[in-house]
């Protein structure tokens, strides 16, 4: 991987701001303006605060991201 290529991490939506835009923070604590991307509009209206989200960050700028979909949860059911 070349320093400049975008990497994903998982995020916590911590506030709606409008449709489509959403607060969302990572788990070092940073947050970041997260954005829907073509993928995750399908589901643009399951994201609420609270909810886990991928996230697509460039080096560039670590202020915004960009929302690939909600992760599945693997985790068994009790």
């Amino acid at each position: 991987m070349r320093p400049r290529d975008p990497f994903q991490e998982i995020a916590c939506v911590k506030e709606r701001l409008q449709p489509g835009l959403w607060r969302a923070e990572l788990s070092n604590g940073h947050e970041v303006l997260a954005y829907a991307s073509r993928a995750a509009r399908a589901v643009e209206n399951e994201i609420c605060a609270g909810t886990r989200v991928v996230v697509r960050l460039t080096p560039f700028d670590l202020s915004k991201a960009k929302v690939m979909g909600v992760p599945v949860d693997r985790s068994p059911v009790e």
